[in-house]
């Protein structure tokens, strides 16, 4: 069954569309396997958008199914090389990479440039509204620590805060997202890249 519709249905319809079993097998395992994985995380172990950690989890297993399926299908099915895939370090152009990361890590500070030189422009309710004073950053902490330690900062951390300039804080999260694509995200991004654009491309 693929959502409801029996695989003797669409077999017939992906013969006459002459699309190649190899993809088909890919597909099915690439969606089946996130299918079992949300099923499990959402009827099994409750989890919703509200689950926090438990969610970012499921999502990131469900990221990686794309790679799995590549993989399983480029070397257990077809029996072929790595190569395929499109793994390949040779042949990077390292200018475009430092370019996007770059980008990336000048984003945020452009948006908020952006909201505060078109507040004018645009009166619309909160557009605009960019603050980067202490008072902003603390009740920013403090709603971040009640949503993932369901309790507001101590006396201690507040005060440590205090002492951090905001713009200081603006360029290490910049900085730190940027950090975190290259290293923590990446293995769940190129279970993306790798089925989508490496695999079935």
């Amino acid at each position: 069954m693929t959502n409801g519709i029996p695989l003797s249905v669409l077999l017939p319809i992906f013969n006459a569309m002459n699309v190649d079993k190899r993809i088909l097998s890919f597909l099915l395992m690439a969606f089946g396997i996130v299918w079992v994985i949300a099923a499990v995380g959402i009827f099994g172990l409750g989890i919703d958008t509200n689950s926090g950690t438990s969610y970012i989890i499921m999502a990131a297993l469900c990221m990686l199914a794309p790679a799995i399926a590549a993989v399983v299908q480029q070397r257990v099915f077809d029996r072929a090389p790595w190569t395929g895939l499109g793994i390949a370090v040779k042949g990077t152009r390292w200018g475009v990479l430092a370019l996007a990361a770059l980008v990336g890590i000048t984003i945020v500070p452009l948006s908020l440039l952006a909201c505060f030189l078109l507040a004018g422009a645009f009166p619309l309710l909160g557009f605009g509204d960019v603050a980067l004073t202490s008072e902003h950053m603390l009740a920013t902490a403090n709603e971040l620590s009640i949503q993932y330690r369901n309790a507001p900062l101590d006396a201690e951390t507040t005060e440590k805060l205090t002492r951090i300039p905001p713009a200081l804080v603006l360029v290490f999260v910049a900085l730190g997202s940027v950090g975190g694509a290259f290293s923590v995200n990446l293995p769940f991004m190129l279970g993306e890249e790798l089925g989508w654009r490496g695999y079935l491309w």
